[in-house]
């Protein structure tokens, strides 16, 4: 561990509206999902040594109350995208001496351990940024404090952020990169390894590898 103190900056979206790609599973599915992988990501935030502080922005009721209860700060989704909630959270009391990461909310394959691991290796650049596991988007963006943040979360977002300064890390860190959007996806994640939330979510709604390549 590098020593430096970090705030994680987690966005979710509401579970009404969120992971839309995952309705062929069902309503009850897709929002158990989407809930089950956030509190995954906030377990395995919580219990990284490094991690000082935990931001959750979201409007979602569920999502805030078990951010709390695990001891999150909580801010109100501002409504003007992605990128607006990051920079919403990456600014609240936020310190001189604080580096921050903006880490998805739907990587449930991540655990303390691996989150340490990445954030050790990112806090040897101003910005840094880790891919998800096309090469195409991101899971996470850091910046060291003093620094700006420029969020390009979206299409193409890894290309977006590397042209803005951020240096790649964990390439070799799966766990870091398995964001789950489709049933594809989630049957990668199962392949890796999820959560305990997520793996019992998936047993409760009858999921498992090959009942969702099955449905493919």
């Amino acid at each position: 561990m590098n020593g430096h103190p970090w705030r994680v900056v987690i966005c979710a979206r509401r579970l009404d509206v969120a992971k839309s790609r995952l309705r062929p599973l069902g309503e009850e599915a897709r929002q158990g999902l989407a809930l089950a992988m956030a509190r995954d990501v906030l377990k395995a935030v919580g219990g990284a040594p490094g991690v000082s502080e935990v931001v959750l922005v979201s409007d979602d009721p569920s999502l805030a109350h078990l951010a709390r209860a695990v001891g999150a700060v909580v801010l109100r989704d501002p409504g003007l995208g992605l990128n607006s909630a990051f920079l919403h959270g990456m600014g609240a009391g936020r310190s001189g001496d604080t580096w921050t990461a903006m880490l998805m909310a739907d990587l449930p394959c991540l655990t303390s351990h691996v989150l340490q691991r990445v954030l050790d290796a990112a806090a040897r650049h101003p910005a840094a940024v880790v891919a998800d596991r096309e090469g195409i988007g991101s899971t996470l963006l850091t910046t060291a404090p003093g620094c700006r943040a420029r969020p390009r979360f979206g299409e193409r977002s890894f290309h977006q952020h590397v042209a803005t300064g951020a240096t790649p890390v964990a390439a070799d860190e799966p766990r870091a990169r398995c964001d789950v959007d489709t049933q594809a996806d989630l049957g990668v994640a199962l392949g890796i390894g999820v959560g305990a939330i997520t793996a019992h979510a998936v047993e409760d709604f009858g999921l498992d590898r090959v009942g969702l390549n099955k449905q493919l």
